[in-house]
């Protein structure tokens, strides 16, 4: 059939839009009816107009062709309610940003009111996102929708928001492209998300440091002289140091984990070893024994720890001394001072190896009940994050263990190596204040230091003179009560003649030493008293550790105290290089000597440097 251009004037009002056109088009071809509706944003409201059109027929001459208009109306009263009742932000704005519509949750999400916003540019947008959203509208203004889009939105406050954003255009009423947007506010759902992130990642590395830790055990266990199986409570042998495995057969660790006792050891059952096993596991407490073992013809001294694993057995082949003609007779010749001697060290070992088990369980313990808790995934934030610090300030404290125990080591089989080099002695014991200010702060202490500027620098290894200054700051911090005060001096020791000397003392005003402990203070695994290690925590080998780095520089130290209650001093003398031509190589005391100012390695000292400082914690009376 054949229109004019009147009658398809009069069937597109200035309202219909281009897809109002295709309808008509199609009811044309087909003779049908049609009905066309779109949605208008005006005044703030949703607006559905509807156009209905009646084609008649006619083959030959048509007839008139009949149209009904309905009015635009209000949109249904269930989609105005369902825009308000919305949780979503529902806004409608042009393409230039202009906003049409503001629903109630748009107000509750932005904090503007539908009166603040309507007829504005959309407010909610921050300008380091403004350039996003003009791109979003050119999107939209081509036909295309948006689904999913994460952004950032600005609320009244001036706070940030997470959102969600969907959007499509729209036609108002004159044919112009609008755009709709439903966002959601998914700033919880990020920050949920965020926390999840952090706390697999702290799990991640928490899991790492526990590997770190074992691993730092077994290193441990691997450098001790001692031979140490550790068995399970069916006897299977769930670990071997190298000692162990080559002292029972000569064979690697792996050769012998994994297998039972009874089968790795022909006659270990029948044996005063297999008995001494089985009963220290069955009473509950450490046992030891020394007896010869048939099946390699030789002596062993056995100590038995149990454990609610099994049994952690320390072991060695003492064949050679129990053989010793010359061991016999000083036995026979010494023996009252001989047993008192050895059961001195027995009590100290018993000591030394209930303390270390002690400062090792109980972190340890820490350690794997906090992963238990994050394995566990059911703790909030707050107690992953305690959780966490637990772990990291429990595996410092471990490391620090081990690092002692590993230095103590090297010290018992001479492989404690130094590298000796021209130093200035202040900056050693500076780095070692530093690193000690925090535990004196966190106590309340007063802790001042005057370092005089020296004519000569001493020839050591730095970090072993950190240690040193470690090893004493923290043993004063240790025992110093709260209020307490330690004080730091380097200075030239002018009565040690005719060599040069650097005097450094280290002195407090805490528990003090009994006089009958002075001349013992200096030795591995002994401590005052078994209450303070208990009270204060500790192996005893700090000042063993310092003893042994004194006397490889040359050196001496001493401690003083007037008793208990009553403060501790300690006094390091160390060389000077008082020429060129001194070095580690050997001088007129038979110490080695200071090497050439040529050395590009060689530090001038700085004769006017002078430090003097004290720290004091902010609620100090």
């Amino acid at each position: 059939m054949t229109f004019g251009r009147r009658l398809w004037t009069d069937l597109k009002p200035h309202a219909l839009s281009f897809s109002g056109m295709l309808l008509i088009s199609a009811a044309i071809a087909q003779a049908a009816n049609q009905n066309l509706g779109w949605l208008m944003v005006q005044g703030g409201l949703v607006w559905w107009l509807s156009r209905r059109l009646h084609c008649v027929p006619n083959p030959q001459t048509s007839k008139a062709a009949q149209r009904s208009i309905d009015s635009a109306t209000p949109l249904d009263e269930t989609l105005q309610a369902l825009v308000k009742a919305c949780p979503l932000a529902i806004t409608v704005f042009t393409l230039d940003g202009t906003v049409q519509l503001w629903n109630p949750a748009a107000e509750q999400i932005f904090g503007w009111r539908a009166d603040e916003v309507i007829g504005k540019f959309l407010p909610s947008i921050p300008i380091e996102k403004r350039d996003e959203f003009l791109s979003h509208l050119a999107t939209v203004r081509q036909g295309d929708s948006l689904e999913n889009l994460r952004s950032r939105r600005l609320r009244k406050s001036g706070d940030l928001i997470d959102v969600e954003i969907w959007a499509a255009p729209i036609v108002n009423a004159v044919g112009t492209v609008s755009c709709m947007s439903i966002v959601s506010d998914i700033s919880e759902r990020s920050r949920i998300e965020a926390e999840r992130r952090q706390l697999i990642e702290r799990e991640q590395q928490a899991q790492i440091d526990r590997e770190q830790v074992r691993g730092q055990l077994f290193k441990t266990l691997e450098s001790i002289t001692d031979g140490f199986v550790a068995y399970d409570r069916a006897w299977c042998i769930t670990y071997i140091n190298t000692k162990g495995a080559q002292t029972l057969g000569h064979c690697t660790p792996d050769e012998l984990l994994g297998r039972s006792a009874w089968e790795a050891f022909p006659g270990l059952k029948a044996s005063p070893f297999g008995f001494v096993l089985e009963q220290a596991l069955a009473e509950n407490r450490v046992l030891e024994v020394e007896s010869f073992y048939e099946p390699f013809d030789a002596w062993f001294s056995v100590r038995v720890y149990p454990s609610e694993a099994g049994v952690a057995v320390y072991f060695r082949n003492v064949t050679h001394r129990r053989q010793t003609a010359e061991h016999l007779k000083l036995a026979l010749q010494q023996e009252q001072s001989a047993r008192q001697e050895a059961e001195a060290a027995n009590r100290l070992k018993d000591e030394f190896l209930a303390t270390l088990s002690h400062e090792l369980r109980t972190p340890l313990n820490v350690v794997l009940g906090c992963i238990q808790l994050l394995q566990a995934r059911r703790s909030n934030s707050t107690t992953a994050n305690r959780a966490i610090d637990a772990i990291d300030r429990n595996t410092k404290q471990l490391t620090q263990l081990i690092e002692d125990l590993l230095d103590v080591s090297q010290i018992i089989t001479g492989k404690l190596k130094l590298n000796p080099r021209p130093v200035n002695l202040s900056c050693p014991i500076a780095a070692a204040i530093a690193l000690v200010q925090p535990a004196a702060l966190t106590k309340n202490l007063q802790l001042t230091w005057q370092l005089d500027p020296l004519e000569h620098q001493a020839i050591a290894d730095i970090a072993s003179i950190q240690k040193l200054m470690w090893h004493l700051l923290s043993n004063a911090i240790k025992f110093t009560p709260a209020g307490g005060k330690i004080e730091v001096r380097l200075e030239a020791a002018e009565d040690a003649v005719p060599a040069a000397f650097a005097r450094i003392t280290v002195s407090d005003t805490g528990e003090g030493i009994a006089p009958e402990f002075l001349p013992h203070v200096f030795d591995r695994f002994r401590q005052a008293d078994g209450s303070l290690t208990r009270a204060y925590g500790g192996l005893g080998l700090g000042m063993a550790i310092v003893r042994y780095i004194v006397e490889q520089h040359g050196g001496t130290i001493q401690a003083h105290s007037a008793g208990l209650g009553k403060g501790t001093t300690f006094t390091v003398l160390l060389p000077l290089a008082t020429s060129a031509g001194e070095s580690l190589n050997g001088d007129r005391n038979g110490r080695k000597a200071v090497s050439s100012p040529l050395d590009p390695d060689f530090v001038q000292p700085d004769r006017q440097r002078t430090k003097t400082a004290s720290i004091q914690s902010s609620n100090q009376n």
